[in-house]
Formats: C-alpha cells, sequence, structure tokens
C-alpha cells in the first residue's frame, strides 16, 4: 500500500529512505546482537506506520547465526516473491521453487546486500542485481551518506559487508 500510493509511485524522498535504513537497520542490529539474522527481504516483510516508521514483520525469515563460521543455514523452503523480493548472490537455490537444494549456508551479511537493493527500488523504483547497476542509478545521490552506506551494503566479499551510515 506505502509503496503504491500516488506520492510513492516515482519513488520516495530522501528523508523516508533514511527513516526506512534507521528503523530496519536497528532491527538488523538487534537482530545481530542477538545471534540471528534474515536471508533476505521482500516488500511483504514490512508494515508502514504513519508513512514513516518500517517495520520487519516475517519472523519465518529469521534464523540463528552459527557462531564460528557467522552463516545462517536456510533448512526448509521460504516463499519470496520474483518481483518483489531482494535476493542477493549465493542464495538463489534453496528457494521456494527449488526446495531439493536445501540446507543452505549464507552468511549472515547477506541481509545487507538484500537491503541495499530493496531501499534502491522504494527510493528509485529500479531493481539492480550487483555494484555495477548501483552505480548506474545512483546519480540523484551520488556520493552521499546515503550512497556510501548503500554502497558498503553491496561489496562483493560478503565479510566485508556492512551497514554503516555516516
Amino acid at each position: 500500500t506505502f509503496i503504491n500510493k500516488q506520492g510513492n509511485k516515482q519513488g520516495t524522498n530522501y528523508n523516508v529512505i533514511l527513516n526506512f535504513i534507521g528503523n530496519i537497520g536497528n532491527q538488523l542490529t538487534f537482530l545481530r546482537n542477538k545471534g540471528y539474522s534474515i536471508p533476505f527481504f521482500s516488500l511483504e516483510d514490512f508494515i508502514v506506520i504513519d508513512n514513516i516508521v518500517f517495520s520487519f514483520i516475517n519472523d519465518d525469515k529469521i534464523f540463528k547465526i552459527d557462531d564460528e563460521t557467522k552463516n545462517i543455514t536456510i533448512d526448509y523452503p521460504i516463499k519470496y516473491n520474483k518481483t518483489h523480493s531482494f535476493i542477493p548472490p549465493g542464495l538463489a537455490l534453496g528457494l521456494g521453487d527449488q526446495p531439493d537444494k536445501i540446507p543452505i549456508d549464507i552468511y549472515y551479511s547477506s541481509i545487507y546486500y538484500s537491503l541495499a537493493q530493496l531501499c534502491v527500488y522504494v527510493f528509485l523504483r529500479k531493481q539492480i542485481k550487483d555494484e555495477e547497476d548501483y552505480d548506474k542509478v545512483a546519480g540523484p545521490f551520488i556520493y552521499t551518506s546515503l550512497y556510501w552506506c548503500l554502497k558498503r551494503c553491496l561489496d562483493k566479499d560478503e565479510s566485508k559487508r556492512i551497514l554503516l551510515y555516516v
């Protein structure tokens, strides 16, 4: 509903996306501190309150982080929508249409990649698959704090991915 509102059909404004990153970032940090992470986001995973407060609500996607490997193990099929899910690299296998590929281990920071993809979609209504796509569409906010935050989330090296807004 939020995405389809008249004022948001072409994308949201900069302040809304900053609120989104702040709200969801706090939730991801809380989960990480408790030893949990999420493999990927879909639009259906959120509720929006008063057009400014965003909350993740899909507890089916919360998985325990292994203390040694820092991986999460997806051990059951997760439903996803091909147009409204933001799948990080390495997770294409093991989703709802390929349950025979389960279990699959992914590094806990994969969610940051998905978050960056989602933010670009909400802000600009453009789908990105990688850092190269991101650089092509990031013109409206290039070299801002948001730009660098999302760029860090899209790092190819999953051990270097970090959610940091400065």
